[in-house]
């Protein structure tokens, strides 16, 4: 039994370590698989293994001390012989390797243990700093930071083995680097590192005037100047969920608090016409008083035949229950006056009390929302690492130079912004950024510039990315373009319109595939990651001079300030922050300017496009045509780009509270999402980004009509049956016509987005969307309005035709069907020779 009982202890520690080696081998970077052997596994630190509530709670004190680790090894860049910095660095490492050890990553407490002992004999002056020394160090961290990011993603870390000894042989050596090859974690590629020998002139390192030596006295007294860190006020740690949950509530609760303003606007008018009718009602009383009064002399004077001067009225008893009813109104008219006057000061102290709740519920929204702020500058480290590494896989020399770093954005806008920058920044430095020689033989310094600048301005975040790179090769871009069939006339001849067809996906000038380029994705994610977030981006560039992208983005989208728009039947609201100006004109003359072909309204001495926004967002109805009063404009602006929308009235201002309109509708055009007014109406918002493209294709839809009808033949096939879209896709590819598929209705309206078939063919059950559901879509939009939608299904029934008719389908072609059947159901939508072609398919057939 005890020889049985051991037989299984090993077995089942021989599974665990299978398992471990497994979990090891399965880890990614990149998409490059690590492959390890079982004592290689054992070295590793698995996350996996360890505590997770310890884990987790060191992700987060490492990502912050990451963070003022940068910052004090920047400082320390820049002025080396200071102490207060070195003891920064030396205080973090400490702090960061007690964490790591805690929580089980003895790889990187071991790191940062040999680290903190370089800069103890840096403080103790035991060796000076040298240049080499300085780069040595940043790629030290470098690798620090690349241990952390894969603890981010749960992979295993391998030991710093080479770091480690490079770093004790430092020391040895009085601070001399010697040639090490910098190792990285698995999957992570890092080209060696090579520092010249102490006899050795580091020539490519750059100048750094630092002492050869530093006298004990002048160290003891450089200890006595460094100033004292600034004691930071406590930091409590807060889930972001949480917090977003609270900048929820708060915006709830501002929508809340105008719903009950507009209630306490109510009472207030109900309780002026309650004071208006008392007024009313005691003028009534009083002429029923004197009239009562007349009556009852002269009956008095029937009945006796005295005149009231002989007689006291009162000995005659003459006061009748029709009087005393009458004084009993008058008396209740006295106490609805009493209630009347309570109301209204309960009334005006409730809507000081409410004056006060919405001052304290704004200033909550304020700090939530400034809570959920952070600095630009928070993500610099990890841009210009990236710049380093990527340029370094190049063969190439740049730096990145970050400019209102202190510029500060909301949580979730810098999230969904980072990758975009690093896109841009790998484009440059693959596309602009020249290699050295050719930089040097062009007359510019070897060492490329990138430069990134960062502005707050009415709202919203502007960002500027330069390079002093080749530029833009606009022909190589014509060339892929008409190669991809998306170069239209417009592109053909200019050539800043050719220059935004970067943006399109596919589209790469690279000459051949790589780890950085020539795939065509990149540039199209980082339009399609603005597009999310509602912002927009402008490049310009000038060959051999480099180029510049120019971006805009909202600071926030969750709450804000706007004002609703009446156009036709429907409401929208848009945000302040892309609004300039209110102005009012003739309706005459604007229906006169809206009938040019290019109609244009001169603000502000510059003359501006004109639109009428129910024509732009193709809503039936409106004023074209009606009346002869004033009609509403706001003029908008994004960047440097300005637009003047006609709207049918204005609702005035109001506190919007954005939220998502679900997957179903988020990629419907010009729509940013929906708030609630005041009085509980559901209003969608507009994305002012979105409306300058909307306008601009408006402007140049016949161009891109013709150019849609001069490329080839292309057919978007929409089924959730990959053996149906592919057996169509080797059906239409044999007759010459270009073919794009996609899984349902969600796919097909991402894809529509950016592109313009010449006809849809669609199944109409699928997930998530369904073909009803992307039929109603299309014939929504006013660009795909006229798109020949046809329906493939196996529900060829009565009912289903009839609903696919009335929502507009071109045709209906049931299931299963021939390859005769299918040509013939779109000969009437291809061009001449393919659909002659079609035609003779199948009269062979």
């Amino acid at each position: 039994e005890a020889v049985e009982a051991v037989e299984a202890v090993e077995a089942v520690e021989a599974v665990e370590a299978v398992e471990a080696v497994e979990a090891v081998e399965a880890s990614t970077q990149d998409g490059v698989t690590v492959e390890l052997t079982q004592a290689e596994a054992e070295d590793y630190d698995i996350p996996a293994d360890q505590d997770q509530m310890l884990l987790a709670i060191f992700r987060e004190e490492a990502e912050e001390i990451l963070q003022q680790l940068d910052e004090a090894l920047a400082s320390w860049q820049r002025d080396p012989v200071s102490k207060a910095h070195q003891q920064a660095l030396q205080r973090h490492l400490h702090t960061f390797k007690g964490g790591a050890r805690m929580a089980g990553m003895l790889h990187m407490g071991d790191l940062a243990h040999h680290l903190e002992n370089v800069f103890m004999d840096l403080e103790a002056n035991r060796y000076p700093v040298s240049p080499a020394l300085l780069t040595f160090m940043q790629h030290v961290f470098d690798h620090l930071h690349g241990m952390v990011d894969r603890l981010r993603g749960g992979q295993p870390i391998a030991p710093a083995t080479d770091l480690v000894t490079a770093l004790e042989g430092l020391r040895e050596r009085g601070g001399v680097p010697e040639s090490v090859a910098i190792s990285a974690p698995a999957g992570m590629e890092v080209p060696e590192a090579v520092f010249e020998p102490a006899s050795a002139a580091p020539a490519p390192l750059p100048a750094v005037e630092i002492p050869a030596a530093v006298e004990p006295v002048a160290a003891s007294a450089a200890r006595e100047a460094v100033p004292p860190v600034p004691v930071m006020g406590e930091v409590l740690r807060v889930r972001a969920d949480l917090l977003d949950r609270m900048v929820t509530s708060a915006g709830e609760s501002a929508i809340y608090q105008a719903r009950l303003a507009q209630h306490f606007a109510g009472f207030s008018r109900q309780l002026h016409e309650l004071e208006q009718t008392v007024t009313r009602l005691r003028a009534q009383l009083r002429r029923m008083e004197i009239e009562n009064e007349a009556q009852m002399v002269w009956r008095f004077q029937q009945e006796t035949g005295r005149s009231a001067e002989e007689f006291d009225p009162l000995e005659f008893d003459r006061f009748t229950l029709q009087q005393e009813l009458s004084r009993g109104v008058m008396e209740s008219l006295g106490d609805i006056e009493s209630v009347q006057d309570t109301l209204e000061d309960a009334l005006r102290d409730a809507e000081m009390l409410l004056t006060q709740q919405g001052r304290l519920g704004q200033t909550l929204q304020d700090g939530l929302m400034g809570a959920r702020l952070v600095r630009f500058e928070d993500v610099v480290p990890r841009l210009k690492r990236l710049v380093r590494q990527v340029a370094r896989d190049l063969g190439k020399q740049a730096e990145l130079e970050v400019h209102g770093g202190e510029v500060e954005l909301d949580r979730g806008l810098l999230n969904a912004l980072v990758p975009a920058f690093e896109h841009m920044l790998r484009n440059s430095l693959a596309h602009g950024i020249e290699l050295p020689d050719e930089r040097a033989a062009r007359g510019k310094s070897r060492e490329g510039r990138i430069q990134l600048r960062i502005t707050s301005q009415g709202g919203l975040i502007q960002i500027s990315l330069e390079d002093d790179g080749a530029g833009i090769d606009v022909e190589a871009v014509r060339r892929k373009a008409r190669e991809n069939g998306i170069l239209d006339a417009r592109s053909a001849e200019d050539d800043q319109a050719a220059i935004q067809l970067i943006f399109h996906s596919g589209l790469s000038t690279a000459r051949e595939v790589s780890m950085l380029a020539g795939r065509g994705v990149g540039m199209d994610v980082v339009a399609e990651a603005l597009r999310q977030v509602g912002g927009d981006i402008q490049v310009d560039s000038r060959r051999g001079a480099g180029v510049s992208f120019r971006l805009h983005v909202p600071l926030t989208q969750s709450i804000t300030q706007g004002i609703a728009v009446t156009v036709g039947e429907q409401v929208f609201a848009l945000p302040y922050s892309g609004i300039e100006a209110i102005l009012r004109a003739p309706g005459t003359r604007l229906n006169t300017l809206l009938g040019e072909a290019e109609p244009t309204w001169e603000h502000a001495g510059q003359p501006l496009p004109l639109v009428d926004l129910g024509m732009l967002l193709g809503l039936p109805g409106g004023r074209m045509g009606a009346g002869e009063g004033m009609s509403p404009l706001v003029v908008l602006r994004l960047g440097e780009r300005r637009m003047v929308l006609r709207i049918d009235a204005l609702q005035g201002s109001q506190q919007l509270f954005i939220k998502a309109l679900g997957p179903f509708l988020s990629r419907v055009p010009a729509l940013a999402g929906a708030t609630l007014l005041g009085d509980g109406r559901v209003v969608l918002v507009l994305d002012v980004a979105e409306l300058f493209r909307l306008a601009s294709q408006a402007r140049t839809k016949p161009v891109e009509v013709q150019a849609a009808r001069a490329r080839r033949a292309q057919v978007l096939v929409v089924d959730d049956s990959i053996t149906i879209r592919k057996v169509t896709t080797r059906i239409l590819e044999r007759y010459g016509i270009e073919v794009a598929t996609a899984k349902d209705g969600v796919d097909a309206l991402a894809w529509l987005h950016d592109h313009l078939p010449t006809v849809v063919l669609s199944d109409i059950e699928m997930p998530r969307m369904d073909g009803f559901e992307l039929l109603a879509s299309i014939r929504n939009e006013a660009r795909l309005r006229d798109l020949p939608v046809i329906m493939i299904t196996s529900r060829t029934g009565q009912k289903h035709r009839e609903k696919a008719e009335a929502l507009g389908v071109s045709a209906y072609l049931g299931k299963p069907y021939t390859e005769a059947d299918l040509m013939h159901a779109l000969r009437a939508w291809l061009p001449e020779e393919i659909g002659l072609m079609a035609s003779v398919a199948g009269s062979v057939a």
